[in-house]
């Protein structure tokens, strides 16, 4: 999965009229992927597959034993004991992670990751989000500097061999010379050059 800084990469690199067989050699990424990604216009997430489980046929009565007894906990060990009479022959492990989602279906604040996304839209001129990505790492680095804007969604990219906080501010400044005017508000996502210390 390639992140969302790869994606504008990969789409500027080709408006720049850079082949998919370069794009891919400068990334490091596979031809197929470069390819792929530039039919989309958007980032699509990763869908898993899913796969045929031993515990299929058993999915429907571990949901009503553990919806029944909840708010206790049964053991899986117990619940392995019961399926296993009624012919489950796969692993504990893959029962507990099964388990784990009903769980944390019935009482989201118990999960880890929990913690409810909210998505909005930012009004033209009000944000531009801001990151770096490292194209290529080693002797000689090459990174690149990427802006967007939180409403169209349109990217600058500038590519640089240092991440220095000189050329992190002249990135800002050809970005906003890109765009012709500077957003209210640029978020960052934890950048050793603008964070010192998180604040949760």
């Amino acid at each position: 999965m390639i992140s969302k800084e790869e994606f504008v990469v990969i789409h500027t690199l080709h408006s720049q009229g850079l082949s998919i067989r370069q794009i891919s050699k400068i990334l490091g990424l596979n031809r197929r992927t470069v390819s792929k990604r530039l039919k989309e216009e958007d980032l699509k997430p990763y869908s898993k597959r899913s796969y045929p489980s031993k515990l299929d046929g058993y999915k429907d009565y571990i949901r009503t034993r553990i919806n029944q007894a909840y708010p206790d906990r049964i053991p899986s060990t117990v619940v392995l004991r019961e399926i296993a009479d009624m012919g489950y022959t796969g692993s504990l492990r893959t029962l507990q992670k099964y388990t784990k989602t009903i769980y944390d279906s019935i009482d989201p604040k118990r999960g880890k990751n929990s913690e409810e996304i909210i998505r909005f839209e930012t009004e033209k001129g009000f944000q531009a989000q801001v990151d770096w990505t490292t194209i290529r790492s080693g002797q000689k680095p090459i990174y690149a500097f990427v802006m967007v804007l939180g409403y169209s969604r349109a990217a600058f990219v500038y590519f640089t061999d240092n991440m220095r906080q000189d050329i992190f501010q002249s990135c800002h400044i050809k970005a906003f010379d890109y765009f012709g005017g500077i957003p209210k508000t640029i978020l960052y996502d934890n950048l050793k050059s603008v964070v010192i210390q998180r604040d949760k």
